[in-house]
């Protein structure tokens, strides 16, 4: 499953999980391993940040590391991505930014909540240990630009690795209007061709990255104002316009 408000509203019983503390992924599971699945395994696809929680525990079993010491190791080192890493709340680190939200976040969060008459509002604390695969690490765009990049050359990634990532494995529907590869959306744009994408948002932060394998081309957009643009990947195609044209 996704999120559901009790998750996430600070006055469920025990808070938000954004501000709790999990010691490992292996306690985060329990947030949402025992709860019934919302499909059938191979039927229609729903996206779960809790999905990418569970994968990072795989990884974690499968290769003796922890999620944020395996993804420097295996990403972070070799492709020099000098600002990736885990977010950590209490380690003081250079560059950070802050982060800020739309008031109608919250108020539709938060029944009765009076929110300050401004365009923009601090956004409430969120620890990301419970989500590193899914929301959990801190980077910049030149980093995140260059992780997309090295999924379109080179030998980080091995042509059937790249098979694997950008062959579609659901078709068009309603919760997902474009196909999905493993981990990517999968589609064209009239003018810039194909298109491998994923998007994000949370408190504080909206994200996009956006590969044009036809050009070469990987476009990474960071914002710390949550849900902010909104259409994201309108503005990431105007950036590759911009190289293309």
């Amino acid at each position: 499953r996704h999120y559901t408000r009790d998750d996430l509203s600070p006055m469920s019983e025990g808070g938000s999980i954004d501000t709790r503390l999990f010691a490992s992924t292996q306690d985060a599971l329990e947030i949402f391993i025992n709860d019934p699945l919302i499909a059938e395994v191979g039927g229609q696809p729903n996206y779960s940040t809790f999905g990418y929680t569970l994968i990072s525990a795989v990884l974690e079993s499968a290769s003796g590391w922890d999620f944020a010491a395996l993804i420097e190791r295996e990403v972070s080192q070799p492709l020099g991505l000098e600002k990736l890493m885990a977010e950590d709340s209490f380690a003081i680190i250079p560059d950070r930014v802050s982060f800020y939200d739309p008031p109608p976040m919250y108020s539709a969060m938060i029944a009765g909540i009076r929110l300050p008459d401004a365009p923009v509002v601090n956004a409430l604390p969120s620890i990301g240990e419970y989500k590193l695969a899914g929301g959990g690490m801190l980077g910049s765009a030149r980093d995140i630009a260059l992780f997309g990049s090295a999924h379109l050359s080179g030998d980080f990634l091995d042509q059937s690795s790249r098979d694997i990532l950008f062959t579609p494995a659901t078709e068009p529907g309603e919760t997902m209007p474009a196909p999905l590869g493993l981990g990517w959306r999968l589609d064209s744009h009239e003018m810039l061709g194909r298109r491998f994408h994923h998007a994000g948002n949370m408190q504080g932060c909206r994200a996009q990255i956006a590969l044009y394998p036809d050009h070469g081309l990987s476009v990474a957009l960071m914002s710390n104002l949550g849900a902010t643009p909104a259409p994201i990947l309108n503005y990431a195609d105007r950036i590759a316009a911009g190289f293309i044209g």
